[in-house]
């Protein structure tokens, strides 16, 4: 465990000296951070997403949340919750509920599960945790379900499609989907499409996802709430190789979640005057395809 003890800490130390380290380091958050508030960042040559963007974010992050638990589409408070929301739903409010499974095993990245505001990216809730697959569906329905019915969606890698067959089967609708072109049909009819369910990460993905968040944050064009999120995002880097992942030791799981309800909430349009009832599916035209991702654009 780490303890951060920053200047407002020492009750030796005289306020105009505070107030002149203050002044001193205004303009340099990673020493505002370090020398003010006893906060170091791994910070290396190699970090993908903007070091300073981050640390400004981390100073607005709020200080009062709720946490606890949701079942049944219902929040229940709870000390020891994994579910932590930083702005409650709003009717009215359109939301996307987006997700990394993990296979609920000790070892490796756990599950996350991120939820922005549809319209002002805002990251007002996070689930974090060690679920299986199953259970992981689950809480994609029941956190869409208390979002207003959002669009949910979760990764498809892996265990990612048994999590699409359990939404799917118990009538969760509003499961984020795009239409791509089949390969399997391409030389017979060049213009055949195929539905595609959830969110895949690959080669041609997980390069334009990840410089669309580090865009969006360097931007100010989303707001973290989240300091452990940030975390994760400061010590996010470039390999060797040219890839992007997690320095040795650390997670990527909020990353990966954060960046996946980026590409939801920029993809599918929020629809007007959204008062729904129920969880029902109301598809919208097919836009075009992005060249290099094969996901509409």
């Amino acid at each position: 465990e780490i303890f951060c003890i920053s200047k407002y800490d020492n009750a030796h130390m005289p306020s105009i000296e505070i107030q002149n380290s203050e002044r001193k380091y205004a303009d340099d958050p990673a020493a505002y951070h370090a020398r003010i508030l006893g906060r170091f960042t791994k910070i290396s040559n190699r970090n993908r997403f903007n070091i300073e963007a981050l640390l400004r974010a981390e100073v607005r992050c709020p200080v009062t949340f709720l946490r606890g638990n949701i079942e049944n589409g219902q929040f229940a408070h709870n000390a020891k919750g994994r579910l932590v929301i930083f702005k409650q739903k709003e009717q009215g409010r359109q939301y996307v509920v987006a997700g990394d499974p993990s296979a609920g095993l000790d070892t490796g990245d756990p599950t996350c599960v991120q939820v922005l505001d549809h319209t002002s990216f805002e990251q007002v809730a996070v689930w974090s945790g060690r679920i299986n697959p199953e259970q992981f569906a689950q809480l994609l329905i029941d956190l869409g379900t208390y979002r207003n019915y959002a669009y949910i969606c979760p990764e498809t890698n892996f265990e990612g499609f048994g999590v699409i067959k359990f939404i799917r089967d118990n009538g969760y609708k509003r499961l984020f989907s795009e239409y791509l072109t089949d390969p399997s049909h391409v030389h017979a009819k060049p213009t055949a499409t195929a539905k595609r369910y959830g969110w895949r990460t690959d080669t041609k993905t997980k390069p334009v996802m990840i410089q669309d968040l580090a865009t969006a944050i360097t931007e100010g064009r989303i707001i973290l709430n989240d300091p452990n999120t940030i975390d994760e995002l400061k010590t996010y880097i470039y390999t060797p190789e040219g890839t992007t992942e997690a320095m040795p030791g650390c997670h990527d799981d909020r990353v990966a979640a954060l960046a996946i309800a980026l590409q939801v909430a920029k993809r599918k349009s929020p629809l007007q005057g959204f008062l729904a009832p129920t969880p029902f599916d109301r598809e919208r035209p097919i836009r075009e395809k992005d060249k290099i991702t094969g996901y509409e654009s």
